[in-house]
Protein backbone atom coordinates (compact mmCIF):
# COMPACT_ATOMS: atom_id res chain seq x y z
CA UNK A 1 0.00 0.00 0.00
CA UNK A 2 1.19 3.25 -0.96
CA UNK A 3 2.44 6.19 1.36
CA UNK A 4 -0.30 8.36 0.11
CA UNK A 5 -3.14 5.62 0.99
CA UNK A 6 -1.68 5.22 4.58
CA UNK A 7 -2.01 9.18 5.04
CA UNK A 8 -5.41 8.90 3.87
CA UNK A 9 -5.84 6.99 7.00
CA UNK A 10 -4.08 7.91 9.41
CA UNK A 11 -6.51 10.22 11.47
CA UNK A 12 -9.34 8.21 10.83
CA UNK A 13 -11.45 5.75 12.56
CA UNK A 14 -12.82 2.94 11.79
CA UNK A 15 -15.51 0.11 12.89
CA UNK A 16 -14.92 -3.74 13.71
CA UNK A 17 -18.03 -6.05 12.66
CA UNK A 18 -17.70 -6.48 17.02
CA UNK A 19 -18.49 -2.81 16.88
CA UNK A 20 -15.53 -2.22 18.10
CA UNK A 21 -13.87 1.77 17.10
CA UNK A 22 -10.02 2.57 16.20
CA UNK A 23 -8.28 4.79 15.78
CA UNK A 24 -5.60 4.70 13.08
CA UNK A 25 -3.60 7.35 15.52
CA UNK A 26 0.34 6.71 12.82
CA UNK A 27 2.59 5.50 10.72
CA UNK A 28 5.29 3.18 12.77
CA UNK A 29 7.47 2.66 9.96
CA UNK A 30 7.97 -0.69 7.89
CA UNK A 31 4.24 -1.59 7.36
CA UNK A 32 3.33 -1.26 10.78
CA UNK A 33 0.50 0.91 12.18
CA UNK A 34 -0.20 2.47 15.54
CA UNK A 35 -4.04 1.37 16.34
CA UNK A 36 -5.98 2.03 19.32
CA UNK A 37 -9.43 1.45 20.85
CA UNK A 38 -11.61 3.94 21.32
CA UNK A 39 -13.20 4.77 24.16
CA UNK A 40 -10.14 3.12 26.13
CA UNK A 41 -7.26 4.18 24.46
CA UNK A 42 -5.84 0.69 24.59
CA UNK A 43 -3.23 -0.59 21.90
CA UNK A 44 -5.09 -2.60 19.37
CA UNK A 45 -3.40 -5.94 18.74
CA UNK A 46 -4.53 -8.42 15.65
CA UNK A 47 -3.87 -12.67 16.31
CA UNK A 48 -1.01 -13.88 13.88
CA UNK A 49 -3.24 -17.01 12.23
CA UNK A 50 0.05 -18.49 11.72
CA UNK A 51 1.67 -18.54 15.27
CA UNK A 52 -1.82 -17.48 17.41
CA UNK A 53 0.21 -14.95 19.02
CA UNK A 54 -0.99 -11.46 19.15
CA UNK A 55 1.16 -8.71 17.40
CA UNK A 56 1.02 -5.10 16.14
CA UNK A 57 -1.30 -4.56 12.63
CA UNK A 58 0.54 -3.79 9.69
CA UNK A 59 -0.77 -2.55 6.34
CA UNK A 60 -1.08 -6.10 4.26
CA UNK A 61 -4.03 -6.94 7.84
CA UNK A 62 -5.32 -3.38 6.73
CA UNK A 63 -5.82 -4.33 3.21
CA UNK A 64 -7.01 -7.88 3.69
CA UNK A 65 -10.30 -6.30 6.67
CA UNK A 66 -10.91 -3.55 3.60
CA UNK A 67 -10.97 -5.72 0.86
CA UNK A 68 -13.40 -8.28 3.28
CA UNK A 69 -15.08 -5.61 4.49
CA UNK A 70 -13.91 -6.21 8.02
CA UNK A 71 -13.30 -2.64 8.64
CA UNK A 72 -15.53 -0.10 8.08
CA UNK A 73 -14.64 3.69 7.76
CA UNK A 74 -17.01 6.14 9.90
CA UNK A 75 -14.91 9.16 10.23
CA UNK A 76 -11.83 11.43 9.37
CA UNK A 77 -10.11 14.72 10.39
CA UNK A 78 -12.82 16.54 8.95
CA UNK A 79 -15.73 14.76 10.91
CA UNK A 80 -17.90 11.91 9.97
CA UNK A 81 -17.34 10.09 6.33
CA UNK A 82 -19.97 11.17 3.75
CA UNK A 83 -22.03 8.15 4.61
CA UNK A 84 -22.63 9.41 7.97
CA UNK A 85 -23.07 12.86 7.22
CA UNK A 86 -25.92 11.94 4.25
CA UNK A 87 -28.00 10.04 7.26
CA UNK A 88 -27.91 13.22 8.83
CA UNK A 89 -29.44 15.59 5.64
CA UNK A 90 -32.53 17.32 6.12
CA UNK A 91 -34.71 16.22 2.97
CA UNK A 92 -37.23 19.35 3.53
CA UNK A 93 -37.01 21.77 6.28
CA UNK A 94 -40.45 23.08 6.51
CA UNK A 95 -42.23 19.45 5.85
CA UNK A 96 -39.71 17.91 8.94
CA UNK A 97 -41.16 20.54 10.99
CA UNK A 98 -44.39 20.49 10.01
CA UNK A 99 -43.94 16.74 11.37
CA UNK A 100 -41.86 17.09 14.09
CA UNK A 101 -41.28 20.37 15.75
CA UNK A 102 -38.16 19.51 17.40
CA UNK A 103 -36.91 17.99 14.80
CA UNK A 104 -33.42 20.29 14.47
CA UNK A 105 -32.56 19.98 17.85
CA UNK A 106 -32.86 16.20 17.37
CA UNK A 107 -30.55 16.63 14.09
CA UNK A 108 -27.84 18.76 16.12
CA UNK A 109 -27.82 16.30 18.50
CA UNK A 110 -27.52 13.02 16.25
CA UNK A 111 -24.87 15.28 14.18
CA UNK A 112 -23.25 16.36 17.67
CA UNK A 113 -22.97 12.20 18.18
CA UNK A 114 -21.36 11.95 14.80
CA UNK A 115 -19.01 13.89 15.18
CA UNK A 116 -18.05 12.82 18.38
CA UNK A 117 -17.95 9.24 16.93
CA UNK A 118 -20.50 8.46 19.87
CA UNK A 119 -22.62 5.36 19.25
CA UNK A 120 -25.38 3.92 21.81
CA UNK A 121 -23.17 1.37 22.75
CA UNK A 122 -20.50 3.89 24.11
CA UNK A 123 -19.52 4.44 28.07
CA UNK A 124 -19.48 8.07 27.05
CA UNK A 125 -23.14 8.44 24.96
CA UNK A 126 -25.01 9.92 28.62
CA UNK A 127 -22.61 12.34 28.73
CA UNK A 128 -22.54 13.10 25.48
CA UNK A 129 -25.48 14.36 25.05
CA UNK A 130 -25.52 16.43 27.96
CA UNK A 131 -22.81 18.01 26.36
CA UNK A 132 -24.37 18.86 23.30
CA UNK A 133 -27.41 20.42 24.77
CA UNK A 134 -25.59 22.64 27.01
CA UNK A 135 -22.90 23.58 24.75
CA UNK A 136 -25.00 23.61 21.51
CA UNK A 137 -28.96 23.27 21.82
CA UNK A 138 -30.08 25.45 24.58
CA UNK A 139 -28.51 28.77 23.26
CA UNK A 140 -29.39 27.58 19.23
CA UNK A 141 -33.06 26.57 19.61
CA UNK A 142 -34.19 30.03 21.06
CA UNK A 143 -37.36 31.14 18.98
CA UNK A 144 -36.71 28.09 16.12
CA UNK A 145 -39.92 25.99 17.95
CA UNK A 146 -43.37 26.87 18.72
CA UNK A 147 -43.92 28.09 21.90
CA UNK A 148 -47.13 28.10 24.06
CA UNK A 149 -48.86 31.36 23.99
CA UNK A 150 -50.09 32.56 27.20
CA UNK A 151 -53.41 33.02 29.35
CA UNK A 152 -55.95 34.33 27.32
CA UNK A 153 -56.75 38.41 28.08
CA UNK A 154 -59.71 37.69 29.60
CA UNK A 155 -58.55 34.35 31.64
CA UNK A 156 -56.08 36.62 32.71
CA UNK A 157 -58.03 39.33 34.21
CA UNK A 158 -59.93 36.31 35.89
CA UNK A 159 -56.62 35.37 37.75
CA UNK A 160 -55.22 38.56 38.71
CA UNK A 161 -58.57 39.08 40.68
CA UNK A 162 -59.15 36.37 41.89
CA UNK A 163 -55.41 35.56 43.09
CA UNK A 164 -55.60 39.10 45.40
CA UNK A 165 -58.03 36.94 47.80
CA UNK A 166 -55.19 34.15 48.81
CA UNK A 167 -53.29 37.43 50.13
CA UNK A 168 -56.54 39.54 51.40
CA UNK A 169 -57.91 36.27 53.24
CA UNK A 170 -55.44 34.20 55.71
CA UNK A 171 -57.89 30.62 55.46
CA UNK A 172 -57.77 31.28 51.79
CA UNK A 173 -55.60 28.41 49.91
CA UNK A 174 -54.39 27.73 46.45
CA UNK A 175 -57.21 24.87 45.87
CA UNK A 176 -59.83 27.61 46.86
CA UNK A 177 -58.48 30.11 44.42
CA UNK A 178 -58.09 27.70 41.61
CA UNK A 179 -61.68 26.44 42.45
CA UNK A 180 -62.84 29.90 42.01
CA UNK A 181 -60.99 30.60 38.94
CA UNK A 182 -62.56 27.67 37.17
CA UNK A 183 -66.04 28.07 38.73
CA UNK A 184 -65.94 32.08 36.32
CA UNK A 185 -64.55 30.35 33.41
CA UNK A 186 -67.17 27.88 33.29
CA UNK A 187 -69.68 30.29 33.97
CA UNK A 188 -68.31 32.83 31.07
CA UNK A 189 -67.58 29.77 28.51
CA UNK A 190 -71.67 28.47 29.03
CA UNK A 191 -72.06 32.52 27.92
CA UNK A 192 -69.45 32.49 25.32
CA UNK A 193 -71.17 29.10 23.27
CA UNK A 194 -74.39 30.40 23.41
CA UNK A 195 -73.37 33.32 21.77
CA UNK A 196 -71.29 31.30 19.57
CA UNK A 197 -67.90 32.42 20.57
CA UNK A 198 -64.74 29.78 21.35
CA UNK A 199 -64.61 28.61 24.70
CA UNK A 200 -61.87 29.88 27.00
CA UNK A 201 -58.87 27.31 27.89
CA UNK A 202 -58.87 26.37 31.40
CA UNK A 203 -55.41 27.18 33.09
CA UNK A 204 -53.53 24.55 35.03
CA UNK A 205 -53.09 24.52 38.94
CA UNK A 206 -49.25 25.16 38.36
CA UNK A 207 -50.36 28.12 36.58
CA UNK A 208 -52.47 29.66 39.07
CA UNK A 209 -49.75 28.58 41.73
CA UNK A 210 -47.45 30.89 40.04
CA UNK A 211 -49.89 33.47 39.46
CA UNK A 212 -50.56 33.63 43.40
CA UNK A 213 -46.68 33.80 44.63
CA UNK A 214 -45.90 36.36 41.75
CA UNK A 215 -47.33 38.64 44.18
CA UNK A 216 -45.98 37.74 47.51
CA UNK A 217 -44.07 40.88 49.44
CA UNK A 218 -43.48 41.88 52.62
CA UNK A 219 -46.96 43.32 52.36
CA UNK A 220 -49.13 40.91 50.83
CA UNK A 221 -47.33 38.05 53.65
CA UNK A 222 -48.10 40.53 56.50
CA UNK A 223 -51.41 41.12 55.21
CA UNK A 224 -52.10 37.63 55.08
CA UNK A 225 -50.10 35.87 58.11
CA UNK A 226 -49.67 39.03 60.31
CA UNK A 227 -46.76 41.34 60.84
CA UNK A 228 -44.49 39.31 63.54
CA UNK A 229 -44.65 36.41 60.60
CA UNK A 230 -43.40 39.21 58.10
CA UNK A 231 -41.00 40.34 60.14
CA UNK A 232 -39.80 37.21 61.12
CA UNK A 233 -39.58 36.12 57.32
CA UNK A 234 -37.89 39.06 55.85
CA UNK A 235 -36.73 41.70 58.57
CA UNK A 236 -33.17 40.96 59.98
CA UNK A 237 -32.42 40.00 63.29
CA UNK A 238 -29.00 41.75 65.67
CA UNK A 239 -27.36 44.53 65.12
CA UNK A 240 -25.96 43.32 62.14
CA UNK A 241 -22.24 43.38 60.83
CA UNK A 242 -20.28 46.56 61.42
CA UNK A 243 -16.82 47.17 60.86
CA UNK A 244 -14.46 50.31 61.61
CA UNK A 245 -11.32 49.60 59.07
CA UNK A 246 -10.86 47.45 55.66
CA UNK A 247 -10.50 43.44 56.51
CA UNK A 248 -11.43 43.29 59.83
CA UNK A 249 -14.15 41.45 59.16
CA UNK A 250 -15.31 39.05 56.47
CA UNK A 251 -18.03 36.83 55.23
CA UNK A 252 -16.08 33.41 54.27
CA UNK A 253 -17.26 30.26 52.38
CA UNK A 254 -15.59 27.19 51.28
CA UNK A 255 -16.02 24.04 49.15
CA UNK A 256 -14.36 20.83 48.33
CA UNK A 257 -13.48 21.04 43.97
CA UNK A 258 -14.44 18.00 42.94
CA UNK A 259 -13.10 16.13 39.89
CA UNK A 260 -9.85 17.57 41.29
CA UNK A 261 -6.90 15.62 43.06
CA UNK A 262 -3.47 17.05 44.76
CA UNK A 263 -0.61 14.65 44.36
CA UNK A 264 2.39 14.85 46.85
CA UNK A 265 5.21 14.57 43.85
CA UNK A 266 8.10 14.21 46.16
CA UNK A 267 6.22 11.22 47.86
CA UNK A 268 3.82 10.27 44.63
CA UNK A 269 0.54 10.30 46.59
CA UNK A 270 -2.53 11.56 46.60
CA UNK A 271 -2.57 14.89 49.02
CA UNK A 272 -6.49 15.11 48.91
CA UNK A 273 -8.84 17.20 47.21
CA UNK A 274 -8.39 20.96 47.16
CA UNK A 275 -10.74 23.50 48.87
CA UNK A 276 -12.26 26.88 47.15
CA UNK A 277 -12.30 29.58 50.01
CA UNK A 278 -14.29 32.73 49.19
CA UNK A 279 -13.75 35.91 51.15
CA UNK A 280 -15.68 39.12 51.15
CA UNK A 281 -14.64 42.24 53.08
CA UNK A 282 -17.51 43.16 55.37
Amino acid sequence: MSELTINGVIGSTFRTPENQKLLFERDLGEGHLHILTVPGGKLYRVENPETGELEIPDTAWFEREIASGGLVKISDENGPVSQARSRAKARDRVQMLKEDPFVEARLALVNGLLERGIDPNDPAFGQAIDDIWTSELQANMSGRVPRRKGLDPEVEAIVQEERRRYWQYRGFKLVDIYAAVLTRIKTENLRRVADGQTSLTMPGKETIRRRVHEMECRDTYAEKFGEKAARRKYDGSGNGINASRILQIGLMDDAVVDLVTCLDADRGMVAGRPYLTVLIDV
